[in-house]
């Protein structure tokens, strides 16, 4: 889903800690707070806060609570998770209003307002299409145009049916697959930066690979 296998986040792992990568680094500021850097893995990839605060404690304490909800709505958003609130939604029958968590719903939100202004060309409904392009990757065999065109056929975000009021989400289409790769890291470093706020911090930045939150 996020754009990067699972099976090499186990070598991102060992690089971590042989760079020391999971401590808080920190230098100093003229402004009286000090700057720290944490990293932890996440959504297969690694996850970095760099923030000022008035000390280490205050520091990781922020960084805990930010890392932390990235790891929740890593639990809601990730397709390699069969009992992930996205699948669980993919396995709803198909045109039946189905009520998600508010963090799902934003997100695929968002989605839907991008693949509106793009006409299409951003589409989290991709699913299906996506799927057969990992086989392949597995494989090594390209996909045949036939699957290709059925695979396409589940593809539209026009259906893909919100309702903010009722706050539920339907598919219109038999088999579609909902993929959030595009824009789930960026989400979540949003997500992590308004927790680091509730935490006040009020300088940071969070980098997801190339998804980057900053504070204003």
């Amino acid at each position: 889903m996020y754009g990067a296998s699972y099976r090499w986040l186990g070598l991102a792992l060992v690089a971590a800690v042989a760079a020391g990568c999971f401590g808080g680094c920190r230098t100093s500021s003229p402004t009286g707070l000090e700057r720290f850097e944490f990293k932890q893995p996440h959504m297969g990839t690694l996850f970095t806060i760099t923030l000022y605060a008035a000390n280490e404690e205050a520091a990781r304490t922020a960084s805990d609570a930010a890392f932390a909800r990235v790891a929740t709505l890593e639990q809601v958003m990730t397709d390699y998770d069969p009992e992930s609130e996205l699948m669980q939604l993919c396995r709803r029958p198909v045109g039946l209003p189905t009520q998600v968590s508010a963090d799902l719903f934003e997100v695929l939100q968002k989605a839907q307002r991008v693949a509106a202004v793009t006409d299409g060309a951003f589409d989290v409904t991709i699913g299906p299409v996506i799927r057969l392009w990992r086989r392949a990757r597995r494989t090594g065999e390209l996909p045949s145009a036939e699957a290709i065109a059925r695979a396409k056929e589940a593809v539209g975000w026009r259906n893909l049916k919100l309702d903010a009021r009722q706050r539920t989400v339907a598919r219109a289409v038999p088999n579609m697959q909902l993929d959030l790769g595009g824009i789930g890291k960026g989400f979540a470093a949003d997500k992590a930066l308004a927790t680091l706020r509730e935490h006040s911090v009020s300088r940071a930045l969070v980098a997801a690979s190339g998804d980057i939150a900053v504070s204003e």
